[in-house]
């Protein structure tokens, strides 16, 4: 995911503009940095982003919202469909244990996670500039993560793309 991460980011711009999420509301797709203010003035985030949708991944090759860069496209099923595969069997395990500490009937939390509904998760890789400092008293859009049905969140170098 890292590689495809990297990969997708430095496509040209043009490229990756062609997958952008657009003004719907969704947000499978590409996010370019700017894009988005952080605050009352009107200041900018500096991340870009690849949101990859986990019902994409798994109805491969058929679309089942959108579809990606090529470098996505050309490893759905080698990289991506695994990857929201494990993504989705950890989730699981981490549901069922909360489901059992907290006492709820066996299934319960699972059972709001079905596989077969359409969701918002996703995978997601961001591209954070090297050289980014949030300052304590600015909002920014900083690297994170927040689609799904519990985060998890792979570091790497921040002048590569997080997955």
């Amino acid at each position: 995911m890292f590689e495809l991460g990297a990969e997708t980011m430095h496509l040209p711009l043009e490229e990756k503009m062609q997958f952008e999420q657009g003004n719907e509301g969704v947000s499978f797709g590409y996010k370019a940095a700017g894009a988005n203010a952080t605050d009352e003035t009107g200041a900018r985030d500096c991340v870009e982003f690849i949101n990859i949708a986990k019902d994409d991944a798994l109805s491969f090759p058929k679309p089942t919202h959108r579809t990606y860069p090529s470098t996505v496209m050309n490893n759905m099923e080698r990289v991506v469909t695994p990857f929201v595969r494990k993504s989705i069997e950890v989730n699981d395990t981490i549901l069922s244990v909360l489901n059992k500490r907290l006492g709820l009937p066996e299934g319960t939390l699972n059972n709001l996670h079905k596989l077969e509904e359409h969701s918002g998760s996703e995978a997601r890789c961001i591209k954070t500039p090297k050289d980014h400092r949030m300052s304590p008293d600015k909002a920014t859009l900083g690297a994170h993560t927040d689609f799904g049905s519990l985060v998890s969140e792979m570091s790497h170098d921040l002048d590569k793309p997080r997955c």
